[in-house]
């Protein structure tokens, strides 16, 4: 509530619910409550609302469905009431809200629930309908690039992501892309160019991929501030780039990503350039998650932290 003035003092209302003294100011903030008050009452009026985060207001991607720890959010608890399984899926299970009728994913875990965008509904069809699984010959393809390994704090530690060139049946050529062996199915808002594993011909090495000692560095590297974890890389002339958290592609008009290296000096100083390959926007072929492809990670020498997990995270709303 912040420091209540002299003059605020003066002039003190008793809320209607406990009848503890409130500013005036806040006293009309909150319709005659105080701010404890007027939370629980936010909070009461939340439980009496029928629908699911879609329908409700509240507009999360994901929440924790089940679990010791749905118990510290009581916010949550109606949930359970108003979003129905409709049918189980390769992993996890499709559930729909009664109100609203928008689609839920119920995790492999059965412990996340995880908001499903309405044009990711014919993907997730798709995706569900057989297994997606590479060949051999891709497989091998895929070993010589290496996956790049999760950070250490264990982000993207249920996914195993390699950087590549990908033609698919069609013909069509995605150079860079991503072929992603990952635990969730293809519906999460920040992936915005996805297609299946089932849809590719051939793969290659792509020359917008970064060496495997690059990627290695930037998957080791340490949060230095808030959201900033910095690699400091060499171009051949000389120019420093800075890579932020772990980084798959270098893409540069003139300067190829093989040719980048890890700087002997990780000194960092406002000079130097930051790059971005914006990896949302890259193609992304989704397969099937499988614990033998685990082996097809770079080797690192930094232990990883458990991975980190949001109990609730809100996001771009489809």
């Amino acid at each position: 509530m912040g420091t209540v003035s002299v003059l605020e003092k003066l002039n003190m209302k008793n809320c209607c619910e406990c009848g503890n003294e409130v500013p005036e100011i806040v006293f009309k903030q909150n319709d005659g409550l105080c701010a404890t008050c007027a939370q629980k009452a936010a909070q009461q009026s939340h439980l009496s609302k029928p629908g699911c985060p879609m329908c409700d207001g509240k507009r999360y991607i994901n929440f924790v469905w089940a679990g010791s720890s749905a118990a510290r959010y009581p916010e949550l608890s109606k949930y359970p009431k108003h979003i129905v399984r409709k049918q189980d899926l390769k992993m996890g299970s499709l559930w729909e809200c009664q109100i609203c009728h928008h689609k839920w994913y119920l995790d492999y875990s059965g412990s996340t629930m995880h908001q499903v965008p309405k044009d990711r509904e014919e993907i997730l069809d798709r995706w569900s309908a057989k297994p997606l699984k590479l060949s051999p010959e891709l497989l091998k393809v895929l070993a010589q690039i290496g996956a790049t390994p999760p950070d250490i704090f264990g982000n993207h530690t249920n996914e195993i992501v390699v950087p590549c060139r990908v033609q698919t049946k069609e013909g069509v050529v995605f150079d860079p892309a991503i072929v992603s062996f990952q635990r969730l199915p293809p519906i999460e808002y920040w992936q915005k160019n996805i297609h299946l594993i089932d849809e590719i011909e051939t793969i290659q090495a792509s020359e917008s991929a970064l060496p495997a000692e690059v990627r290695v560095a930037t998957s080791e590297a340490d949060e230095v501030r808030m959201g900033f974890a910095p690699t400091i890389v060499l171009a051949p002339h000389g120019t420093r780039f800075c890579l932020n958290w772990t980084t798959n592609l270098f893409i540069h008009p003139t300067i190829k990503a093989g040719s980048i290296r890890v700087a002997a000096s990780v000194r960092y100083d406002s000079s130097i350039q930051h790059v971005s390959a914006l990896e949302a926007d890259v193609a992304r072929f989704i397969g099937d998650w499988q614990d033998e492809l685990v082996s097809l990670r770079l080797k690192t020498k930094t232990p990883r932290r458990p991975s980190p997990f949001k109990l609730i995270s809100t996001g771009p709303i489809s």
